[in-house]
C-alpha cells in the first residue's frame, strides 16, 4: 500500500479532530463532525477500502468479531500502522 500525502493530511486532520471530540457534535453545536465524517469517507476512498469495511480510525478501538471478515480488520490495521508511521516519518 502506498500512503500518498494527501492520506497522511486527512489521517493528520481527523486525529486532530479526535483528539478534541470535535467528532461528536455537528458544526451548528460548535464542532466538526461533519468535517470530520467527509474527511473519513475521502480518506477511506484513496485507501481504496469499501463503504462497508473497518475504518482506520476506529480499527485499534475494536477487535475483529467472530461475524467480520478477518482480512478486512487486518487491512484496516495495516493502514492505520501505515498513515501513523508516514504522519511520524513528515513530523520528524
Amino acid at each position: 500500500m502506498q500512503i500518498t500525502l494527501a492520506m497522511v493530511a486527512l489521517w493528520k486532520r481527523g486525529q486532530e479532530i479526535l483528539a478534541t471530540k470535535a467528532e461528536q457534535k455537528w458544526e451548528e453545536e460548535g464542532g466538526r463532525r461533519r468535517e470530520f465524517l467527509d474527511l473519513a469517507v475521502e480518506l477511506h476512498e484513496l485507501l481504496d477500502r469499501r463503504p462497508w469495511e473497518v475504518d482506520v480510525f476506529y480499527v485499534d478501538a475494536m477487535k475483529p468479531s467472530d461475524d467480520q471478515d478477518q482480512g478486512d480488520w487486518v487491512g484496516a490495521a495495516a493502514a492505520r500502522r501505515a498513515l501513523v508511521a508516514a504522519l511520524q516519518q513528515q513530523s520528524g
